[in-house]
Order: C-alpha cells, then sequence, then structure tokens
C-alpha cells in the first residue's frame, strides 16, 4: 500500500472506528496503512467547527461559569430577562475578556472529539473527523498542487522580502508560514521550490534541514561504575512503568565543545519539547549533582518532585552517581529515579537526540564554551522554549508546559517568552549577548 492515496471507504472506515474509540495503530492494522499516515491523515483533514449541543449554549470561554459579565450585545435579547453573558450565544465575539478554553485531550492521539463521550453535552470548540469533508479537502489540494504556479516579478519579490530576513535568523519556513501565511500568494512547498530554483535573495544554506549532517565518529565510552547500573537498566527503566506510571519522563544528556572545555548538561521534557541547558566547568559526576542540587533549593522539594519524577540518561560517566541525583542532600529523602539507556542506544531518549540539532544551530560542534556564560545558556533555552512547535499544534514548549504541569515553575526559575519575530536560532546573535 506504500505511495497509494487513502480512498474515500477506507476515509470512512477510519471515521467508523475513530467513533467507536479504535486506536491509530488498530486502525493502521486493518487498513494494511502506516500508524503514521493514519494520524497524518487525521491530523491534517480534521474539520474545526463550532459546537451545536440541543438546549446548550455554545460558550467556549474559561470563565463562563463564573462570568459576571451582561448585557455587552447592542441588541440583547436576553436584557429583559437579567440574564448574564454565559447563556448567550453570541457574547463569545464581542467580550474582550473572552478566554477560549481548549479541551486538553485534544493534545492526544487521536486529536479529535470523535470517541469523547462527552460531546453531547461539550460546548468547547469541536474538532471532528469527517470522511466526505477529508476526503473534498484531500481531493482539492491534491488537484491545486498539479496545476502549478504563476507568480510576476513583483510577487517573487515580495515573497524575498517577507521570507529571507526570517529565514537569516534561524527560523524556519514553517514559523514564517503560520504567522504571515496570508501575505504570500502561494504553498510553502512553492516557496522551497523558488529557494532551490534560486528565484529569491534566500538560499539553500539558510534552511538548515537542507544541509546535510557529517556522520559522527564513533568513540570508545568512557569507563565508568558498571554497578550503577545494577537495578537502573532501560528494561528496569520500563518495569518501573509498567508499576508507577509517572506524570511524564525526563530526559539527560551532556553537549560537548571543544575537546578538554566545559559542556552543557542538557534536560528534556518530549512531552512537551522543551529544553533547558546547564553550563559546567567540568564534565564529571559531581557538576551534575550540583545542577540538580540547586534545582532543589530553588523549587523546594515538592516542586522539585513534580519537576522531576523519572529521569533517563545514557551511561556517560557524569551520569555515574545516581544516588547523589535520587536522594536529597538536604533532607535525605528520595526525590527522584535514575534509568539508564542500553549502550549505544541514543535513540531510547531520541527526543533529546532530536533537539541536540536545534541546540547545534546556536552552538557548532566544536565549539568552545569557555566563551558563554550561564545566563547567555538560559536567553539561548528562552528562544528555543519561545519558538512554536508543530508537534504542540503551533504552540511553544514554554505553552504547553505552563498550561499542563506548571505555571508556577517558569516563573520561580525566571523562564522568558520570546516574541516571535524576536526569536534567533544562530550562533553569532548570542556572541554578542
Amino acid at each position: 500500500m506504500k505511495n497509494k492515496h487513502l480512498t474515500l471507504s477506507e476515509r470512512q472506515d477510519i471515521e467508523q472506528h475513530l467513533n467507536q474509540g479504535a486506536s491509530f495503530r488498530s486502525l493502521a492494522a486493518l487498513l494494511g496503512r502506516s500508524p503514521t499516515t493514519i494520524s497524518n491523515e487525521v491530523k491534517a483533514r480534521a474539520l474545526h467547527h463550532q459546537a451545536n449541543v440541543p438546549y446548550r449554549v455554545p460558550n467556549a470561554c474559561r470563565l463562563r461559569h463564573h462570568c459576571h459579565h451582561s448585557e455587552l450585545c447592542v441588541d440583547c435579547p436576553y436584557k429583559k430577562k437579567r440574564y448574564n453573558c454565559r447563556f448567550c450565544k453570541h457574547c463569545n465575539q464581542v467580550c474582550l475578556d473572552f478566554d477560549p478554553e481548549i479541551c486538553h485531550k485534544l493534545s492526544e492521539p487521536p486529536y479529535v472529539c470523535n470517541p469523547c463521550p462527552e460531546k453531547q453535552k461539550c460546548t468547547l470548540g469541536r474538532i471532528t473527523y469527517q470522511a466526505k469533508h477529508a476526503h473534498n479537502s484531500y481531493t482539492t489540494s491534491w488537484s491545486e498542487d498539479r496545476q502549478g504556479f504563476y507568480l510576476t516579478g513583483l510577487e517573487m519579490e515580495r515573497i524575498s522580502e517577507l521570507v529571507t530576513p526570517r529565514l537569516k535568523q534561524g527560523h524556519s519556513l514553517y514559523s514564517i508560514y503560520q504567522e504571515i501565511r496570508d501575505k504570500i500568494p502561494c504553498s510553502i512547498s512553492t516557496t522551497y521550490q523558488l529557494i532551490e530554483q534560486g528565484e529569491l535573495k534566500a538560499t539553500n544554506f539558510d534552511l538548515p534541514r537542507k544541509i546535510s549532517f557529517k556522520t559522527p565518529k564513533k568513540k570508545r565510552p568512557h569507563k565508568v561504575d558498571r554497578q550503577c547500573h545494577v537495578g537502573r537498566s532501560f528494561d528496569d527503566y520500563k518495569q518501573f512503568l509498567t508499576e508507577e506510571e509517572p506524570p511524564h519522563i525526563v530526559q539527560m544528556d551532556s553537549i560537548k565543545g571543544k575537546q578538554g572545555g566545559p559542556v552543557l548538561l542538557s534536560l528534556g521534557w518530549p512531552q512537551h519539547s522543551l529544553i533547558r541547558l546547564h553550563w559546567r566547568a567540568y564534565n564529571d559526576a559531581h557538576s551534575v549533582v550540583e545542577i540538580f542540587n540547586w534545582y532543589e533549593r530553588t523549587l523546594g522539594l515538592e516542586r522539585f518532585r513534580a519537576l522531576f519524577p523519572v529521569l533517563l540518561g545514557d551511561r556517560g560517566s557524569e551520569f555515574s552517581d545516581p544516588t547523589a541525583i535520587e536522594f536529597s542532600p538536604y533532607t535525605g529523602e528520595r526525590r527522584t529515579y535514575v534509568f539508564y539507556c542500553d549502550p549505544r542506544r541514543a535513540d531510547q531518549k531520541g527526543f533529546l537526540e532530536r533537539m541536540h540539532a536545534d541546540v547545534r544551530r546556536i552552538f557548532p560542534k566544536g565549539i568552545d564554551f569557555s566563551q558563554y556564560t550561564q545566563e547567555m545558556v538560559d536567553l539561548a533555552c528562552d528562544h528555543l522554549n519561545s519558538y512554536p512547535r508543530k508537534k504542540l499544534i503551533d504552540k511553544t514548549p514554554l505553552e504547553s508546559f505552563s498550561f499542563f504541569l506548571s505555571d508556577e515553575i517558569p516563573t520561580i526559575m525566571g523562564w522568558e517568552t520570546i516574541p516571535l519575530a524576536e526569536i534567533y536560532l544562530t550562533p553569532d546573535y548570542f556572541k554578542t549577548k
């Protein structure tokens, strides 16, 4: 079934089984497709619309249950009845305090409202997969993609003026299109073609993902105390997840620069695509333990446990003192759990490996970290965490972290949001800071 288009019949099967609560994996097995294909289809072709629940006002405001506004509409039909605005279907459009509530279930598979048992009484914005709409949407886009494009010289110049400066700041075309797609008279794929053909001032060198990466050289692993891995292997980690079910996992790794020079400790929260970096003068276990002790002193023990319920790292020598990380030096209580990936299995903490590609855009391989301070590294993290992610439905990692995990921790830690137009993901910007 590779490279075959989904048919209307297949889309109808997807809709029917989604309504019954089927998973992407079971749908893929049923249709003979990849689970990724089913996931991409649902997310790309889902229909966004307002809920229409009988005898319920379609009010999607987060503050609707405690609303005290009244008579916001000029011709409000409820004035004489002394109802407040939460009973009005038009108030969301005119209220200055309107704050849309987004259902947390939409950030998890299957990303739609089809199987939700509460949809018969839910008044929030609705996202549903409908086979007929999905098929019409696909056939329309498929036809448009094959019509070709005709752009004048002025239109080419306009596209170049809008796109090129952001690309040179290190932004991706996807991020640029999310902000100014209404100003560009062509699709993102067409813009890629224009850059490839040399029609714009930007070049392939301004597209970081277009530049091929060199195959890293295999290095002999550091010799560490093998006893620290006993009871903390990746198999032990999987067993732990079946018994404890922690809210999230934090991955940790090291980013090396100039040989023998300072290094960075990277901590990643995969669910939110969030990363924090910590400057260390030496790549040893003591420096890693001190960073976690600093987190506990800053946040307190309970917030530390909420932030780091489980840690997953590789078998580098800097993580060879797990007991000092797991237990508080101030109270002696357990504060987290440490586990290790299997040898030569970087894919077992794949999120950090992918994020390091973005980090390397700011701190290239072989760079001397002695020219940077922790304040400069923190600023780089703020830029990375303020960058919208497709995985998060165009939300930033910091927004996702604050919404789902904690809005208190970023405030205490001093994590800041950088406006999209001011985000830089290039090394030259941070050298001057």
